[in-house]
């Protein structure tokens, strides 16, 4: 089992869910999530905009882990433990 931080909906208290481990695909790491940042983009679906957002969600899309499985090489070269990943999802 893991666990998550969710939004179950707009103006509702963050919940702490437990959820079965994911499947990977082939040549994926799993990440263990040590912190996770919420950015200002995440108080507007507290907030119930835009309208449609597909509750619940996870908020936080600035995080920081350590590689907890990795794949069997050769693509084990590229994905050692406590190696450090970036996404350039906010830009601001």
């Amino acid at each position: 089992m893991i666990s998550a931080v969710v939004m179950p909906g707009p103006e509702a208290p963050l919940e702490r869910w437990e959820f079965s481990r994911p499947d990977r695909e082939p040549g994926a790491i799993l990440s263990r999530t040590l912190g996770s940042g919420v950015c200002g983009t995440d108080a507007h679906p507290w907030q119930g905009q835009p309208a449609g957002v597909p509750y619940p969600i996870n908020p936080g899309h600035v995080s920081v882990g350590r590689i907890a499985v990795q794949p069997p090489s050769p693509a084990r070269a590229a994905a050692r433990p406590a190696s450090r990943a970036f996404t350039p999802i906010c830009q601001r």
